[in-house]
């Protein structure tokens, strides 16, 4: 296989594509080969080097030109890693083979050193018979061979070239500033060439290996943590060195889990548009055909040859229309903070998508309140004496209650009846309701408060509770982003600041099924923008979406319940209690 075949074979794949395919082109290829097809690419990157490609065909040829350099570099890198272990396993044997040989044959008797331990005491040790080790066998000792009171916390650093690198392959190990001083200067050599504008030239990069026990990548290593502070693995058995640490404390870039969840949002029926939009005809309303529609005729009046009143059916005058808007987000970022700190900049998008999705759910919220066909406000409890004094001979004046819970259930059935009324419904139909979640714990706190019921403080489960309302006709959808401090952005809204009482009162919506249903666009654009501008600023654009949604009105009618509650746990028959108001 030649170097423009594996071009050829690249030609039309996205990045992602481009990766799997040329792993697997270069993995068939023999070692011999893939060496005169990495000297081939060189040589044509280099006019690339010289001058910086313009046209998309130069641009697409000098990528792949990367892509394969890149994994050429990485499947000889690791043959040779591979090879380098060999020989560091084989040295090792052969050095302990000789120190051990050494050590009997030295007759000298072993020599006596003074330690310090970590409480100051001095202790006493035989000094180890051990032949020199030469210093290109010393990062290769294992690990086993480290003697007690030896420094288990060093980090090895090695300096390997760089991929793009003339005359060298990526991941060569440079062993000393000679061999480093030399690959920079070939590096250079080409940037000196160049007559562009600005050139970014590999050189070296220079890595750390530190022990496992001293990585924290993230994850579960705070166990890591744990074991390097506990007090039964360190000198001593003391957490207190002579003269305190010295050094800064270690900062730990991990993030906190987020526990922000995509729970209560509002499932409507959604139908998908590839315009700006659909016009669809309504429900009629059912009473007008009630006065309007047949006849009754008597034989005085057949007699008479009085005419039959007929009704033509008449033609919409036009249709309704739905249109939709546009929800976005555009996130900027700093290429050096991606760089720095990729987690904190995770979690940052996250959150945000996060609260892009409540935020489209409290806009369709809101449209469907919006578009109720009633609204109507349940006139709460009136004491008798007006002054509001407690006499014994006084009332109270409340359709639906004394007590909350009694009070919903109240007027959510009349409200289910009056729906089946108007449009002589099934007895079986159901109609959907939406609720905010606070109104669960209300409602159990009501309960739990009530006397004369079994089990009170934990009879009122959710299930319970949903199984109550579906009893009297509505089926319950709870949710956030409704009647809460972020929706309405009021810190006073439940939510907002730590609260002492329940609400006072709560907005339910019923409405029969097929009322609503969602409109959405048939593309959601998800974009990173590299924009020359903003690359010059060294920010650029993360991430940009936008997606066009509707909520519509067809084929139904709905209604807006605004209920006051006090869940004082109240009961008829019972000592009358009077909930407090909002100075």
């Amino acid at each position: 296989m030649t170097l423009d075949e594996l071009i050829e074979a690249l030609n039309g794949l996205d990045a992602e594509e481009r990766l799997a395919r040329i792993e697997q082109l270069v993995g068939e290829v023999s070692e011999d080969d893939l060496a005169a097809i990495r000297d081939a690419a060189i040589e044509a990157a280099q006019a690339y080097i010289d001058e910086v490609p313009s046209d998309e065909a130069s641009i697409a040829r000098a990528e792949a030109l990367a892509v394969i350099l890149d994994a050429i570099d990485r499947r000889t890198g690791d043959a040779e890693t591979a090879t380098e272990a060999t020989e560091a396993e084989e040295a090792d044997l052969e050095a302990t083979a000789a120190r051990a040989a050494s050590a009997e044959e030295v007759a000298e008797p072993a020599r006596e050193g003074e330690l310090v331990a970590a409480d100051g005491a001095p202790q006493t040790q035989k000094a180890s018979n051990q032949m020199p080790i030469p210093l290109a066998q010393a990062a290769s000792v294992a690990p086993t061979q480290v003697t007690a009171g030896e420094r288990t916390d060093r980090v090895k650093h090695t300096v390997v070239a760089a991929g793009d690198l003339p005359d060298y392959r990526g991941g060569t190990e440079l062993p000393d500033t000679k061999a480093i001083a030399a690959a920079v200067q070939a590096g250079m050599t080409v940037v000196s060439r160049s007559q562009a504008p600005g050139v970014r030239q590999g050189l070296c990069s220079i890595k750390r290996e530190a022990p496992d026990h001293l990585n924290y990548t993230g994850a579960s290593d705070w166990l890591k943590v744990d074991e390097v502070t506990n007090q039964k693995n360190l000198p001593g058995k003391s957490l207190v060195a002579a003269g305190g640490w010295c050094a800064p404390s270690e900062v730990l870039y991990d993030v906190c889990p987020i526990p922000v969840s995509r729970d209560g949002m509002v499932d409507l029926p959604t139908i998908t548009a590839t315009r700006g939009g659909v016009k669809y005809s309504r429900r009629p309303d059912f009473a007008p055909f009630w006065s309007l529609v047949g006849f009754e005729q008597t034989e005085t009046d057949a007699i008479a040859g009085v005419e039959k009143p007929c009704f033509e059916i008449p033609c919409p005058d036009d249709l309704s229309e739905c249109r939709m808007d546009i929800e976005g987000i555009c996130l900027i970022q700093p290429l050096l903070t991606e760089r720095g700190w990729p987690e904190k900049v995770e979690e940052f998008v996250e959150y945000a998508m996060l609260a892009h999705a409540h935020r489209i759910n409290a806009r369709r919220i809101e449209r469907m309140v919006d578009m109720a066909t009633w609204a109507i406000t349940v006139p709460g409890p009136v004491r008798s004496p007006a002054d509001n004094t407690l006499p014994s001979t006084g009332y109270t004046v409340d359709d639906h209650g004394p007590g909350a819970f009694e009070s919903l259930l109240s007027v959510l059935e009349l409200q289910v009846e009056f729906f089946r009324y108007s449009m002589r419904l099934s007895r079986t139909a159901l109609l959907e309701g939406m609720a905010p979640y606070w109104l669960r714990g209300l409602l159990r706190a009501d309960i739990s408060k009530k006397l004369g019921i079994d089990n009170r403080w934990g009879i009122a489960t959710d299930e319970i509770l949903d199984r109550w309302f579906a009893d009297r006709g509505v089926r319950i959808q709870w949710v956030y982003d409704w009647q809460d401090s972020m929706s309405e952005q009021d810190p006073a809204a439940f939510g907002g600041t730590p609260p002492t009482k329940w609400p006072e009162e709560v907005s339910i919506l019923l409405w029969e099924p097929g009322t609503y249903f969602a409109l959405q666009q048939d593309v959601i654009n998800l974009t990173g923008v590299y924009d020359r501008i903003d690359l010059q600023r060294n920010i650029y654009t993360r991430l940009f979406t936008e997606e066009g949604f509707a909520v519509c009105a067809r084929c139904g009618r709905s209604m807006l319940i605004t209920i006051p509650l006090c869940p004082n746990g109240l009961s008829g028959s019972q000592e009358l209690t009077v909930c407090s108001t909002t100075a």
